[in-house]
Parts: C-alpha cells; sequence; structure tokens
C-alpha cells in the first residue's frame, strides 16, 4: 500500500498481474497472490533460485540515498552513483610520493597499471566497512590510504584514484558477482550488483581487475567472468562484458604414474597442473590456511578417494601465474580385486559430478564456465602381468562438449591419455535426457576397470 503520488516500476515473473484497489486514506493497494504445491529442491548446477521462482520487484523511479537520485534510466542511476564518488579521489602527499616513486623509469602504460595492482595487493587488505551509507559510498581514498584496507567500493574507488595520479583512466563498475551468473535485467533499470570491480582501457586492450583478489593480474576468475558490468561515468554510464574464460584459461592437466606390484598395492606419483576453478581454490589454500587446514583440504579434495598421502608439495611459478602446480605421492594399501591368476585394476577417473535421472530432473542445468580437463596415466605393472587386452580408443562429440580417451601397451605397462571438454552454456529441462546421457556415456568410461593376467612362463 502506497501513496496515490508514488511513482514506481513493477516487475514481476511467474504470477499474475496485481489488483489494484484505492484506500479511503487515498493510497493505493496492491495485492498480488500465488501458491505452488511442491518443494523447490535443489539440483547439481542449477540457476541461481532467484532466477527461476516467481517473484514481484518494486523500483522507485526516484530515491534518496546520501544524495538524490533516480532509476528512471541506466544513465540517471549511473549519474547518482557518480554523485556518491564526488570528492572521494584524493591521495595523500604521501601516497602521491611513493605512486611518483613507485612509477619512476616505468613508462609503459600496462606495465604502471600491473605495478599499482601488486602495490594494492600487497599495501591493503578486504575489510567489508557497511557503517551509515557504507553499504553503497566507497570510503574516501584517504581513508585506504592510512588504514590500510577496505571493502570492494573502498579499494575499486582507491584503485582507481592511484591509477588518476598516474594519468590512466579506470573506471569503477558495479558487476553481479557470485559462483552462479545471475543475470542482469537491463530493462529495469535498478540496484542488481553485490561487488565493485575496475575497468582500465588501454591502447590496444581492456583489462578487468578485482581489488579484492590477491590473485594473478588481470585475472577476474570464475567470481565475475561472463556477465554485465555497469561502467560508472556519470551521464555516460553504460554496460561492458567482462571475458569469459576459455577452455584453455581451465584447462587442468594432471600426470600421474601409477606403480602396481604382485598384490596390487600401488603408488601413484602425481605432477598435475591446475587452472579456472581449482587454480583458485589451491591459490588461496596456500596462501592463507594453516599447514593442517592445508594438509586436509589437500588429503580429502585432490588425492584419489582410496589413496593416502604420503607428501606433496604446492606452489606457483610467479605471482601472476594463473595456474597452481600440486605435485604428491599416495599409495593404497587395499589391494585391487583378484581372481586367480588374473587382477582388476580400476582407472583413475575424472572429478565428475553426479547429476539426477531426467526423471527426478525439474530444473534447467546452467554451466557458468567451460571445464577442461586432460589426464595421462602411466601404469606400471609388476614384471609377471599384462593387460589382457588393449581396449579400442573412443571420442564422442555433441554440442555439450567433447571426449576422448586413447591406450596403447608398453612393456611392463599401460599409456592413457583422457580428455574431456565441457561447454559452458544453459541446458534447458526439454535437453536435460540429451545432457545426461551424453554425460553418462563419459562416467562409464571414467570407472571401467581392466583385466590384467598373469603371464605363464615356459621352460624351454
Amino acid at each position: 500500500t502506497v501513496p496515490a503520488h508514488y511513482k514506481f516500476k513493477i516487475k514481476q515473473r511467474g504470477i499474475a498481474d496485481a489488483e489494484v484497489t484505492r484506500e479511503k486514506s487515498g493510497e493505493i493497494c496492491y495485492t498480488w497472490e500465488g501458491n505452488y504445491l511442491d518443494q523447490v529442491k535443489k539440483e547439481k548446477n542449477a540457476p541461481n533460485m532467484n532466477d527461476i521462482l516467481p517473484m514481484v520487484v518494486l523500483i522507485p523511479e526516484t530515491f534518496v540515498f546520501d544524495v538524490p537520485g533516480s532509476f528512471s534510466t541506466w544513465q540517471t542511476y549511473g549519474s547518482w552513483e557518480s554523485k556518491l564518488k564526488e570528492g572521494m579521489d584524493v591521495l595523500p602527499y604521501s601516497e602521491q610520493q611513493t605512486i611518483t616513486r613507485l612509477l619512476d623509469g616505468v613508462s609503459d602504460t600496462l606495465e604502471q597499471v600491473k605495478v599499482l595492482y601488486h602495490y594494492l595487493q600487497d599495501h591493503t587488505r578486504y575489510i567489508n566497512v557497511s557503517l551509515e551509507t557504507g553499504g553503497m559510498k566507497p570510503f574516501p581514498a584517504t581513508y585506504v590510504a592510512e588504514k590500510k584496507y577496505g571493502d570492494c567500493k573502498a579499494l575499486g574507488n582507491y584503485f582507481s584514484t592511484l591509477l588518476k595520479y598516474a594519468g590512466i583512466t579506470a573506471y569503477y563498475c558495479n558487476v553481479e558477482a557470485g559462483s552462479v551468473i545471475s543475470p542482469i535485467d537491463t530493462a529495469y533499470p535498478s540496484m542488481q550488483f553485490n561487488h565493485i570491480i575496475s575497468c582500465i582501457p588501454l591502447a590496444n586492450d581492456t583489462l578487468w581487475v578485482d581489488c579484492t583478489s590477491k590473485m594473478a593480474f588481470n585475472y577476474l576468475g570464475t567470481f565475475t567472468q561472463n556477465r554485465k558490468a555497469f561502467l560508472i561515468d556519470k551521464s555516460h554510464s553504460a554496460f561492458a562484458q567482462t571475458p569469459a574464460l576459455q577452455p584453455n584459461d581451465v584447462h587442468t592437466t594432471r600426470f600421474m604414474r601409477i606403480h602396481v606390484d604382485e598384490a596390487g598395492f600401488t603408488t601413484v606419483h602425481a605432477q598435475n597442473r591446475y587452472r579456472g576453478f581449482a587454480y583458485e581454490q589451491l591459490f588461496y589454500l596456500n596462501s592463507e590456511y594453516a599447514t593442517d587446514a592445508k594438509d586436509k583440504v589437500v588429503r580429502d579434495a585432490f588425492i584419489p578417494n582410496g589413496y593416502r598421502m604420503e607428501d606433496y608439495a604446492l606452489e606457483s611459478e610467479h605471482r601472476d601465474s594463473t595456474f597452481m602446480h600440486l605435485r604428491y605421492t599416495a599409495v593404497s594399501e587395499a589391494p585391487f580385486d583378484q581372481y586367480g591368476s588374473e587382477m582388476l585394476i580400476k582407472m583413475l577417473p575424472f572429478p565428475l559430478t553426479r547429476y539426477e535421472k531426467p526423471g527426478e530432473r525439474n530444473l534447467p542445468v546452467q554451466l557458468n564456465y567451460p571445464t577442461c580437463l586432460t589426464d595421462t596415466l602411466v601404469y606400471r605393472l609388476p614384471a609377471n602381468f599384462s593387460l589382457q587386452t588393449v581396449p579400442e580408443n573412443f571420442a564422442m562429440e555433441s554440442e555439450f562438449g567433447a571426449y576422448s580417451i586413447s591406450f596403447w601397451a608398453e612393456e611392463n605397462g599401460v599409456h592413457i591419455v583422457k580428455k574431456l571438454t565441457l561447454n559452458n552454456g544453459f541446458i534447458p529441462v526439454d535437453k536435460y535426457e540429451e545432457f545426461y546421457t551424453f554425460y553418462q556415456h563419459i562416467y562409464a568410461f571414467e570407472n571401467t576397470s581392466y583385466m590384467l593376467t598373469r603371464v605363464t612362463q615356459t621352460n624351454d
């Protein structure tokens, strides 16, 4: 119920139009009614529930938050947010001196941005400060320069100020960040964002950086990739698209030597390189976790099931590497199944999601970024065993991705190379059965066992 003179826009989905009545007081009452019979269950890789469930949103055309603003257009919204930031881009004299010293002798603009981003990373930390209007309004650059901390708004504003002092243009950008991409409804100018990042246009490239991140320079990662960002520039504010992660950006490679003895006991020596989400996990694991906690996560999340970790090493080549190396040794004391003179070994599988069967799935699948995995498995078999039959190579491809596996026998061993690519995108419910069939073929190959047979030696 609102006063008759209030002006606002209504956004609704999956629900009937409101019943509108006028009260005796002159106010207008809007009534929506909706219901559902079944609980909406969480399903693997489903879209954000807020993007699926029935909803009603009221958007005021005008408002006052610190300063007057309007949601009439995206440009009026951008003008309001620009006003919030006015006067926030001043550096203390001591900070100006520091920046001048850091950039002394650095003439390349890209290198200047990198130097200042590293300075930001090394001398500030993220703390959410939402005092008074701080939930929307950034704290001044002077505040961050003195305190050495701030939230995404404060750090974003501070970094833009550092660049401005160096004569480099940077845009303060709104984005809806998270592990699941939620689309921005551009037909309804409104606050649909939860994070601030920076966009720096250069002569031959555009850089995107998250000022709260300690990861590689110009790496947004799975948290903010491939979504609309609203660049704040007064009445010229506009949308741009953040870069989408490509298969090569997430390509994880694992090289594992697996030694099997006569009793079936195995030792795995792994040299793995992780990109994408796994890189992000391992980066923060390596830089922020205590040793005991780090050991537990590596053991539980990155060592194959059924194996005991003996040792590991986790490292990055340099601070702006977009991958992490994980080397480990693991053993299994549970022998493989043996049947008389034969032994059954199971291939080490990719870490795959177990999806619901088609009859049990009610929601679409949303893959927010691609998957790209390559495994090279080198099995060393006992001297008196050999692979009974070398399987045939196999490859399959569809609109959802591709999978291939190749085998070749070696002296006292077998070499397996397999690759999986899953395309990012939205899979509606009516295509889910087709996707599930494709995925189950991969799952079946990945969980296949192979028979070794004991070689009978004869004396001539």
